[in-house]
Formats: C-alpha cells, sequence, structure tokens
C-alpha cells in the first residue's frame, strides 16, 4: 500500500513538473533529493479507439517520461477502424507490445473480455519486471 501511494504522489508531482518540459525526463524530488524511476510498463486495451488514439497515446508518452525505462503493452482485438495501423505505427522504434486479442471477444460479455485483455497485458507486463505497473483507458477518459 506504501508503494501504490508513493508511486501516486510521485506521479502527480511528476505530472505537474512535465508542464513545459520540452520532452526531457524530469527527475522529482523525494527526500529532498532527485529520483527518477527505474522502469515502467504503461498498458491498455483498444478497441475501436482510432479517433482518440492520437491523444492517448501522446498521454502515454508523457508519462512514459518520468521513467528511465518504459515499456508499452496494448491489447487490440476486433477493431474495424484504423486502430490497428495507429499501434503498429505507435509500436514502431518503441518498447512496446501490442497484443492481437482478435476474436476474444466472440460470445463473451464486454467485462469478460476486458478481464481477459488485462490479465493478457498483466502477463507480458510481469516479464518486463517492471518497478511500476499502469494500466490508461484507452478512450479519452485520460486526456
Amino acid at each position: 500500500m506504501l508503494v501504490f501511494i508513493l508511486f501516486i504522489a510521485v506521479l502527480f508531482t511528476a505530472i505537474l513538473c512535465l508542464r513545459g518540459s520540452a520532452g526531457r525526463k524530469i527527475p522529482v524530488q523525494f527526500n529532498g533529493q532527485p529520483y527518477l524511476p527505474k522502469s515502467c510498463v504503461i498498458a491498455g486495451c483498444a478497441k475501436n479507439v482510432a479517433s482518440e488514439l492520437p491523444k492517448t497515446l501522446k498521454v502515454f508518452e508523457s508519462v512514459g517520461k518520468l521513467f528511465a525505462r518504459i515499456n508499452f503493452v496494448i491489447f487490440e482485438n476486433d477493431s474495424t477502424d484504423s486502430t490497428k495501423d495507429l499501434l503498429r505505427e505507435f509500436a514502431s522504434g518503441r518498447d512496446a507490445q501490442i497484443i492481437n486479442g482478435d476474436g476474444v471477444g466472440n460470445r463473451r460479455s464486454r467485462e469478460e473480455t476486458l478481464t481477459i485483455a488485462r490479465n493478457a497485458c498483466l502477463e507480458a507486463a510481469r516479464a518486463l519486471r517492471p518497478e511500476f505497473y499502469v494500466v490508461l483507458d484507452m478512450d479519452n477518459v485520460n486526456h
């Protein structure tokens, strides 16, 4: 619980510091010392979110600047818009894994599909052994 509270405090402080940061990593002060967490996996689930995806991916990158090493894990399933293409473009040249979940939602409720998707992201993230794991929504709620 203490780690979670510390993370929230660091995250909010760092987000406030990021405004006007011109894309550079900014150390957060912790006990009077600069602190840049070592590693983080940012994860999310995507389906037909192409219209919101460019803004959401900018949020992902902004949060990623708070860490020395960042990985992205995104579960995508059954999109009929350009979500798949946008995610492939985003993943190119980054430490990003796009999990293809096409067909997972067939004959399942939204809740069951989302559970499967989030568990797949968590499994992929655990393999990377990050210091922090952040799950963000992919459909406009983070902006």
